[in-house]
């Protein structure tokens, strides 16, 4: 004979400071689950976003990033030869950049921390992936000016429209914020590429990026770069270079699961408790319960369904407040690696979230009451009927 839905409910009515103290603490751990969960995806949106699978890379052999290499000029102007690339206004879709990093100030107190600064020419930076100016306008060529990736602007101070900041003995006017489809040039300031070379006094180049004029192309352009720069040189794609890095900074976010496994080990332990404290309290209702005729496998089963309304009233809860993060796009940053420099990135919600949290909620919950249920389950009779 099975217990009645209600009677698990009611128990938990009737306990409701013990009930409110568990679901938060699952809530909790499932939000910091979902939270990193989602900085993950919003890391993987970030890199993965940049550039298309017709756009090349070209950086110096070795080198583990744009910041760390170096192109020459005759090289780039070798690379400008190559055939098969996309042409724009009648010329080929090269854009030879320069990239350094400003070590600023973050915002509250935050301490201080690299932000990429890239050099390119007007033209160059127009056919750039989904860059949209969105505050103010674009900095223009032989001007000391930049734009400024608006994520990576409302972590630093001195990043605001028509503030400046000093390089070396100059100083750069911020005269436009910009947008590039989440990608990570949203956490890059842009200008002039021989305004910007001049400041750091730099020759050459630190990469260059090529467009294919087709998918079917690409092979042949890598290959090209390869043989005409005789190994000195080495070209990706877009994707499988941001794929590295992204993996370096999930690497890093990811670390934070530790703290997230922490406090799904404690609510998994508040769950046990309140279950626990629900048996010893209702020993005399176990009693009357198997002198009726209740099977210990219907005790068994009622505890376990209390234990796992928790878990779900939780999870559903965590995943509630993580959800309202994204709504509210809560944005975060880590330094990457590869980069060394800053890189934002938002928390990203999807409904596969709200399944994890779901049965996050209800693996802790189902846990933590397994044991007191058993225990219900198996109180003798006699021993229960004499507690009464």
């Amino acid at each position: 004979m099975a217990l009645p839905l209600k009677y698990s409910l009611r128990s938990l009515k009737n306990r409701k400071t013990a009930t409110a103290m568990t679901v938060l603490g699952i809530a909790a751990a499932t939000a910091t689950i979902l939270a990193v969960q989602g900085l993950l995806l919003g890391v993987q949106q970030v890199n993965v976003g940049t550039g298309s699978e017709q756009d090349i890379l070209v950086l110096r052999k070795g080198a583990l990033s744009e910041a760390g290499s170096s192109v020459s000029l005759d090289e780039a102007r070798q690379l400008r030869s190559i055939s098969q690339l996309a042409e724009r206004d009648g010329n080929s879709m090269v854009s030879a950049e320069l990239i350094t990093a400003l070590n600023l100030p973050r915002l509250e107190g935050g301490g201080k921390a690299n932000v990429s600064l890239r050099g390119i020419t007007e033209r160059e930076r127009d056919w750039r992936q989904s860059f949209e100016i969105v505050e103010g306008r674009p900095f223009r060529a032989g001007l000391h000016e930049v734009t400024v990736g608006r994520a990576i602007s409302r972590r630093f101070e001195g990043l605001d429209l028509g503030q400046e900041i000093p390089v070396g003995q100059t100083r750069l006017k911020v005269v436009g914020l910009f947008e590039a489809g989440d990608s990570a040039y949203d956490s890059e300031i842009w200008g002039d590429f021989d305004v910007l070379r001049g400041a750091f006094h730099r020759q050459g180049y630190s990469s260059v990026t090529l467009r294919a004029a087709t998918a079917d192309a690409v092979p042949a352009i890598l290959e090209s770069v390869e043989q005409q720069s005789a190994g000195t040189l080495k070209a990706r794609t877009y994707p499988e270079h941001f794929a590295r890095q992204s993996e370096a900074v999930e690497q890093l976010v990811g670390s934070s699961f530790l703290l997230a496994v922490i406090l799904g080990i404690g609510a998994a332990f508040a769950a046990a408790n309140t279950m626990y404290a629900a048996v010893s309290q209702r020993v005399s209702e176990i009693a009357v319960l198997r002198s009726l005729g209740f099977r210990r496998k219907s005790i068994l089963f009622a505890f376990l369904l209390e234990s796992a309304f928790l878990g779900l009233l939780g999870g559903g809860l965590g995943a509630l407040l993580t959800f309202g993060l994204s709504l509210i796009g809560w944005e975060t940053g880590t330094m990457n690696p590869y980069l060394f420099a800053e890189q934002a990135f938002s928390l990203v919600f999807t409904p596969a979230s709200l399944v994890t949290g779901l049965v996050f909620g209800l693996a802790i919950g189902g846990f933590g009451g397994l044991f007191p249920a058993i225990g219900a389950a198996r109180k003798p009779v006699l021993e229960a009927l004499r507690a009464t």
